[in-house]
């Protein structure tokens, strides 16, 4: 489903340390070259972040690219009780472009 309509997945970070559960527990983080992915594929036009620490994380280590659109959608980790599985599924349908 995700190659017939191009999407590609990947993590903001490579490798970190994680002190304890969770992913804002994660420290000495070293991201993957996402803007280098990015840039080598003119097509993408969208930047969708698995919750706020995503967003956090990318923009910590990365500048905006000129174009992209960047949303933030509801967290699919099992962590995020506050929404149902239908609420985070029709939340990234929305927001998929």
């Amino acid at each position: 489903m995700l190659k017939r309509n191009h999407i590609a997945v990947w993590d903001i970070i490579e490798s970190g340390e994680r002190v304890k559960p969770g992913a804002q527990n994660v420290k000495n983080e070293i991201p993957n070259p996402v803007n280098e992915i990015v840039e080598m594929y003119p097509s993408v036009k969208q930047i969708i972040f698995n919750g706020q620490k995503a967003h956090d994380l990318y923009f910590k280590h990365f500048n905006k690219i000129e174009g992209i659109i960047y949303e933030v959608v509801l967290s699919t980790s099992p962590a995020n009780t506050r929404f149902s599985f239908r609420e985070k599924l029709i939340n990234w349908k929305e927001t998929i472009i």
